[in-house]
């Protein structure tokens, strides 16, 4: 399949993030008008056809994606400085997470889908209850903005780094 060279449904000159669905039959494409709107399309990789389009998943640029675990949801993060949760298959808003005081720059799933981190431009690390929305705890802040983040394996260590050129390995549950 060539999905990456076709015009990923005139999303592609404003693409700022992409995550692959577990299976890789799915590729999610982020982005959106700065100040004006973000969007998320789904695309079935096997096709290059767009199957979700979320022209308003947020009220600036989408800048963070990321599949859950089993694939049934998709947590993304904006320049509005939410992190939101939808339903992969028919875009459904689930949840929206409050806290950061700038853009959210990367998101990350635990591998049991129950708990979701998000890092932000505030310098800050959040760690969340995926299914009620509710902040467990903050990590941080630190001098600069953290701009990624995963779980490692099946338990509470999350890697992040970000612009003060450090890599930091913690306890999600304590911090």
């Amino acid at each position: 399949s060539d999905v990456c060279s076709s015009d990923l449904g005139g999303v592609a000159d404003r693409a700022l993030a992409l995550d692959w669905s577990p299976d890789s039959s799915l590729l999610a494409v982020g982005g959106g008008v700065p100040s004006r709107s973000g969007e998320v399309t789904v695309f079935q990789v096997a096709s290059g056809s767009p199957v979700l389009r979320l022209e308003a998943a947020h009220d600036d640029t989408v800048l963070a994606l990321r599949f859950s675990p089993d694939g049934k949801r998709l947590a993304s993060g904006g320049a509005d400085k939410y992190l939101r949760t939808f339903d992969a298959a028919d875009g459904k808003v689930l949840r929206r997470f409050e806290g950061h005081t700038n853009y959210v720059l990367g998101v990350a799933w635990k591998a049991d889908g129950q708990t979701i981190a998000s890092s932000g431009a505030d310098g800050s690390v959040k760690v969340w209850d995926a299914e009620t929305a509710d902040q467990r705890i903050t990590i941080g802040p630190f001098p600069k903005q953290v701009t990624s983040l995963r779980f490692m394996g099946n338990g509470d260590s999350l890697v992040f780094g970000g612009g003060d050129k450090l890599v930091r390995v913690v306890n999600a549950s304590n911090g």
